[in-house]
Parts: structure tokens; C-alpha cells; sequence
């Protein structure tokens, strides 16, 4: 009778597991914005995101989790100084790698990213370096190509493959003498890159950018970021039956932002993300700060103050068919869709987000893929442990 009721009572501990549907915000906290996220069946149902890393190396850190509360660093797809030599000699704090979109097709992880030299005018289009890089193996660092360079007038490019197999790049013009954003065929491979159209401009807010492209029921659907990246970020959307356009912007934009709520701990929400679990369940990543609802107010405790950065996190998104997405705003704690099972990520060479800093340099090793410089190291300036150290 015993056994019978222990083994009543695990069944129902994993099917509580199984149906827990709350989280908690920021999923992966401090200096990790604009984040692009996939799930990938492929690899054992795993979900895996990029962020934007600016002078740091090594860079663009890629995350995994299986749960989508567990998240490790598993890998730094900016790893090697040869793969990115300017970033030694940008100047600005504002320069370096922006916004990455993750995406994976036919077995290959592919990350778009542009190197931004902030000192160079926006008019001049040497200003944006917009490059690929692939893996196969995300877990390792070393598995990242050397990067593919492509000429693109603009930042934040995103890929998409359509129906006919080709694909195409989306990215943001230069918003000073041209806000919208450009769609172009584009060969992944090669680099080169087709005629640019400017399909839609969004809805009139500052700076569109972060654009992704999905398509559904016959629908193009264009997701953007506008408003700037402070207190009236947004995200948009609209959409076409034409990847050219034109573009119906939905009636409920913005569909995602905090502009709206000042009470709200979490402000500048926005530069959104949309991937599916394996159940079809829908959910989206954008980036946000803690401002307890000050942002912005001068003299506000928190205006111009945000230590922990520009963070991720995630919400659920009901995206019914013919309709445009419907998003949940961004809490601290957060109730959905059923969370996948409990289950920390093994593989990867980082450790887990929340993970706390014990660490021991024994002979022979060396820095934790989460220990960064700004801009690129000199390896004549530190040793890790040495002999006789």
C-alpha cells in the first residue's frame, strides 16, 4: 500500500512539474540585451539564445536551456581575435557588436550581426560591418566560423528563408536620413547580396529596427522594435501577402511595451524575439531594465542609474491563425504556457546564468567563457596561474 501511494505521488509530482507555467524575469540577467532566441528539436528539444555584447570579448554569448528557466553559457560565438580584428580600434562606447539574430536551417546555426564604428557618419555606409557567422556545434566556442562579410546600408540584419528556398536578409536603415526597414536577397554563403527594397517604415515611432520575419497562413508577418531604446521602446508588427509589401500594421500596435505602465518595475521593453516550444505554444524574448518604475523621471532613483543593464526576458505570446500575435506584458513573475520539465543544461563550456563566482585557477587553465575585456586583449599583459605561482 505504501509503495502504491509513493508511487501515486511521484506520478503526480511530475505531472505538477510538467504543467508549472510560472517563471520568473529576468531569465538571463545583467549586461545581456537584445536578445534573438530558437527552439531546436533537432537537439533534443533545446532552446537557444544570442545577445548583443557591443566591446566585450569574447562576444556575442550564446545561451541554452531546456526548460526555459535554466539557462547556461555555453558558448561565445566571438571567441577568436582573428575573427573581428577592428573591434580592437573602435572608439565610442556605443560602437562595436549590436544586435545578433540567431536562426537554424537545415542543420547549420547561423548569427547576423553588424560591427557599428560609431565614429563614422551615418550617411557613410562603411559605418556598418554586417557579417555571418555558422556553427554546428553551439556548445563550442571554437565550432564558430570566421566570420562572412556582407555590404548592407543598416544594422540588426535577420534572415529568412521563403517558401521557394531562397533566402533573404532584413535589416534597419540608418535612422538619420532615412528611418525603415530593407529587405534583399542574400546568399548565406557567399555574402552576396541582391537589390534592396524598403517595404515599411513602421508606425511612425523613432528608430524601427530589429526586424524578423515570419511566415504564416499565407501571411508575411514583420515584427519591429521603434521608440528608441529607453523609456518608449515598442514592439510592431504588420503584415503582407507580398514579402515586398505592402504592410498592414496591426490594429492593437504596440503590441509589447511598458511606455504605457511608469508603475512598471520593468521599463524600455523591447527589440523582441518569437519562437515556438514543442508543443506550438508560442513566446517571445525582448530586452528590459529594472527601473522601478522611474525610468526615465528626472530626478527619478533610477534615471540615467541602471546597474544590471539592459537584461532578457521572456513572456507568453497566443498567436492565433489569420490573427496577429496577442503579447503578455512583462512581469516579474510570469504565468503562461506550460513550462517544459525541469531540467539543467550539461553540455556547454559557461555555467548557469544565476550561477555564483567560485572559481580556482589551477595550472594550465584558463578564463571562464563569462570573464571579458573590453575590447581585445593583450595576452602579454596577465598570466593564469603560471608555473611556481
Amino acid at each position: 500500500m505504501k509503495s502504491g501511494l509513493l508511487a501515486l505521488a511521484i506520478a503526480l509530482f511530475g505531472v505538477a512539474q510538467a504543467e508549472n507555467s510560472t517563471f520568473q524575469n529576468p531569465i538571463i540577467s545583467g549586461f545581456n540585451p537584445d536578445p534573438s532566441c530558437i527552439f531546436v528539436p533537432e537537439l533534443n528539444n533545446t532552446f537557444f539564445c544570442a545577445t548583443s555584447s557591443f566591446l566585450v570579448f569574447p562576444g556575442l554569448p550564446i545561451h541554452t536551456s531546456r526548460d526555459l528557466v535554466h539557462w547556461k553559457h555555453v558558448s561565445n560565438a566571438f571567441s577568436r581575435a582573428d575573427q573581428l580584428p577592428g573591434l580592437a580600434f573602435l572608439p565610442k562606447a556605443t560602437s562595436g557588436i549590436y544586435a545578433p539574430t540567431l536562426r537554424f536551417h537545415e542543420g547549420i546555426f547561423y548569427l547576423l550581426c553588424t560591427l557599428v564604428n560609431q565614429q563614422l557618419p551615418r550617411t557613410n555606409d562603411s559605418r556598418w560591418d554586417n557579417f555571418i557567422l555558422t556553427s554546428t556545434d553551439p556548445y563550442s566556442s571554437d565550432s564558430w566560423s570566421d566570420p562572412v562579410h556582407f555590404s548592407f546600408p543598416g544594422f540588426d540584419p535577420s534572415p529568412f528563408w521563403d517558401d521557394d528556398g531562397k533566402t533573404y536578409v532584413s535589416g534597419a536603415h540608418t535612422a538619420a536620413y532615412y528611418p525603415g526597414i530593407m529587405h534583399a536577397p542574400l546568399d548565406l554563403e557567399t555574402g552576396e547580396i541582391g537589390d534592396i527594397i524598403m517595404p515599411w517604415n513602421g508606425t511612425g515611432g523613432r528608430s524601427p529596427e530589429a526586424p524578423h520575419i515570419w511566415k504564416r497562413d499565407g501571411w508575411y508577418y514583420l515584427l519591429l522594435a521603434e521608440g528608441g531604446t529607453r523609456e518608449n521602446h515598442m514592439v510592431t508588427m504588420a503584415r503582407s501577402k507580398s514579402l515586398e509589401g505592402p504592410y498592414d500594421p496591426a490594429p492593437a500596435n504596440p503590441l509589447l511595451t511598458s511606455a504605457n505602465d511608469t508603475t512598471s518595475y520593468f521599463q524600455a521593453v523591447g527589440h523582441a524575439d518569437l519562437f515556438q516550444d514543442s508543443d506550438g505554444n508560442w513566446w517571445s524574448v525582448a530586452l528590459a531594465v529594472r527601473a522601478g518604475g522611474t525610468y526615465g523621471q528626472d530626478p527619478g532613483a533610477y534615471f540615467g542609474n541602471l546597474p544590471m543593464g539592459r537584461e532578457t526576458v521572456l513572456t507568453p505570446v497566443t498567436w492565433e491563425r489569420d490573427k496577429f500575435p496577442v503579447f503578455t506584458p512583462v512581469t516579474g513573475n510570469v504565468s503562461g504556457w506550460p513550462l517544459p520539465a525541469k531540467s539543467i543544461p550539461e553540455k556547454g563550456e559557461g555555467q548557469l546564468s544565476d550561477a555564483d563566482d567560485v572559481i580556482t585557477f589551477p595550472p594550465g587553465s584558463s578564463l571562464p567563457i563569462h570573464f571579458i575585456h573590453w575590447r581585445l586583449p593583450k595576452a602579454r599583459n596577465y598570466a593564469v596561474s603560471p608555473p611556481g605561482h
